[in-house]
């Protein structure tokens, strides 16, 4: 399940060039262990309405990645995306609703 989550969440997304490379380098912070950096990049991306980044972290709390697990805070972030126009987003949200 886990596993199945996280491929959902990271699978590529629309976003400009910008935001793009940054998300990259926020899930590149995260391969590394360097947690502070991805989550602080993550929150800057969605503060911009970026739906890619709220994903991101509403997956990250899921399975407790880098920030403490938390299904409530991630049904948040989900909520946001999806307002934000993610289907993915809805997607999970489903599954986390069952």
């Amino acid at each position: 399940m886990k596993r199945a989550v996280m491929t959902l969440v990271f699978a590529a997304s629309i976003t400009t060039a910008a935001h793009a490379d940054t998300l990259a380098t926020a899930k590149q912070a995260i391969s590394a262990g360097n947690c502070d950096a991805a989550v602080s990049t993550l929150n800057e991306l969605a503060g911009s309405k970026d739906a890619a980044a709220m994903n991101q972290l509403g997956g990250m709390y899921l399975v407790g990645q880098c920030v403490e697990k938390s299904n409530d805070e991630a049904k948040v972030w989900f909520e946001k995306a999806a307002a934000a126009g993610s289907l993915r987003a809805q997607k999970m949200l489903d599954r986390l609703n069952k």
